[in-house]
This record gives structure tokens, sequence and C-alpha cells, in this order.
């Protein structure tokens, strides 16, 4: 819930990508068919301990270019240590 609080606190759209079965993380596969001209950030979330495809998600960011040539920013939530 977090990561959606920050996309819509910046007035933005969020758009989702559906889960794989096997992993419960987000279907690498799938999210270059999510890509627009509008997008700008794609965050990939970490859920419950697992870790999202990085392998498969990095390259798009610089795979795609959006309109007025800008990169995506693939943005990688950092998991913070508690005390």
């Amino acid at each position: 819930m977090a990561t959606l609080n920050v996309i819509l606190n910046m007035h933005a759209l969020p758009v989702f990508v559906d889960s794989d079965l096997e992993t419960a993380q987000i279907d690498a596969g799938k999210i270059e068919a999510a890509i627009t001209d509008r997008t700008a950030v794609m965050i990939p979330v970490h859920l419950a301990g697992g870790v999202a495809d990085l392998d498969k998600i990095m390259p798009l960011a610089g795979k795609r270019q959006g309109s007025g040539g800008r990169r995506y920013l693939p943005v990688a939530p950092i998991r913070m240590a508690r005390p």
C-alpha cells in the first residue's frame, strides 16, 4: 500500500501488472505490454520476502524510451533494516 500512496501523492496514475502464480511476484513477462509513451517510472515491489525478477525487469528501462526520448527509471524499493 505504501508504494501505491507514493504514486497517488505525485498525482500519477498507477498501472498494475499481474503476478506470477508460482512466485507471487510481478510477472516480468507482462511488464512490456503495460508500458506506454506516458510511462515514466517502473516500481517493482518485492512481496512477502520474495524478490521480483530484476534480471528481466531492469533491461526494460534502457530498452524503451518515452515521449521526448526520456528513459524509464526503474525504482526498486530498498528494504530498511529494523533496529
